[in-house]
């Protein structure tokens, strides 16, 4: 998993767990890069946002969204197409959406066509 936009109170809770990368600042080909790799994109907000650049761009490189189900992300996100949604603050249902979607590649993998 990769990480960026962070602060040093999640890189000390994290600490070195395997599988974590704090990248830093990353330049736009950086981002395009990684976010067109990824197996999929959870988007955690709390607040009500407009257009979530970061939403757009996953679904510009066939990422799925695992997304809040919270204004126009909900709107946003096709569950089951596009990816998956979560009840927001809801760690538990933030955890079982995403394990259902990573352990199911066939649908990760229609996902990611239908995300693009």
């Amino acid at each position: 998993m990769f990480v960026w936009g962070i602060d040093n109170m999640l890189v000390d809770f994290v600490g070195d767990h395997a599988g974590i990368e704090f990248l830093g600042f990353c330049s736009q080909a950086q981002v395009r890069e990684i976010v067109g790799r990824a197996e999929l994109q959870v988007v955690p907000s709390e607040w009500y946002e407009g257009l979530p650049m970061v939403v757009v761009e996953a679904f510009a490189f066939g990422t799925p969204v695992v997304a809040s189900r919270i204004g126009s992300l909900d709107a946003l996100v096709e569950e089951g197409k596009t990816g998956a949604k979560f009840v927001p603050r809801d760690a538990n249902s933030l955890a079982s959406t995403v394990n259902q979607l990573w352990s199911d590649k066939t649908l990760l993998s229609k996902q990611r066509k239908e995300a693009s």
